[in-house]
C-alpha cells in the first residue's frame, strides 16, 4: 500500500501533467533508514520554507510530497520538492540547496543521497 501526502501551490495539482508542473521537476530522497521523527522534522522544514521563506527561489516550488512505500517487509519513504522549471540549471541547484538546508538535523548524523528527476520526460 502507498500513502502520500502534500502541500502544493494554489490551483497546482500534484501531478506531472498539471501544466505547471510538466516542464519541471523535483528533487528528492528515499530512505528505509529514517525514523518517522526524523522524517516529521524534515516535512516540518520543508514546507515551513515552502510557505514562509524571503527567499525569491521559493516561487519556483510548485509543491512538496512525502510517500510512503513501506510493505509488511520493509519500510521506505521518499520526500519530494517539486519546482516548476527543470531546464534551469542555476535555479535548480539553488533549490536542492534550500532542500539540502532543510533536511538537517541537530540530533542526527543521517547522510541522505539527493536525485532529481524531470517531469517531462
Amino acid at each position: 500500500m502507498v500513502e502520500g501526502y502534500s502541500i502544493f501551490a494554489e490551483g497546482i495539482e500534484p501531478t506531472w501533467e498539471d501544466p505547471v508542473n510538466s516542464e519541471g521537476g523535483d528533487w528528492y530522497f528515499r530512505s528505509d533508514m529514517l525514523s518517522l521523527e526524523l522524517l516529521d522534522k524534515f516535512w516540518e522544514n520543508v514546507t515551513l520554507v515552502m510557505i514562509g521563506a524571503n527567499d525569491p527561489i521559493v516561487e519556483e516550488i510548485c509543491g512538496i510530497r512525502v510517500v510512503d512505500k513501506s510493505t509488511s517487509r520493509y519500510k521506505s519513504y521518499r520526500l519530494e520538492l517539486w519546482f516548476r522549471d527543470a531546464n534551469d540549471e542555476e535555479k535548480k541547484e539553488s533549490l536542492k540547496s534550500l532542500f539540502q538546508n532543510c533536511l538537517t538535523s541537530e540530533d542526527s548524523n543521517v547522510r541522505l543521497k539527493i536525485e532529481t528527476r524531470n517531469h517531462a520526460t
